[in-house]
């Protein structure tokens, strides 16, 4: 799986709206959606905010596991 796939699958079961994660992570919501919608590579920087803010290990959010484990 693909972790912007990931990424929208976790922002949705979190019932969160693309601004709003944009913000809380400090990104502009353009280049969020285009993290999204595959238009951009996504750095490790922004992968371990992700995982921070959504509590989620960076093995679930890059799809290594589908088991769902907190960010450690």
């Amino acid at each position: 799986m693909n972790n912007t796939i990931r990424l929208k699958q976790i922002r949705k079961q979190n019932h969160m709206t693309q601004n709003q994660v944009a913000e809380a992570v400090g990104l502009s919501t353009r280049h969020y959606q285009k993290l999204e919608n595959l238009q951009s590579d996504i750095k490790l920087s922004q992968i371990v905010k992700f995982c921070k803010f959504f509590n989620v290990s960076i093995a679930y959010f890059l799809g290594e596991t589908d088991e769902f484990t907190t960010y450690y």
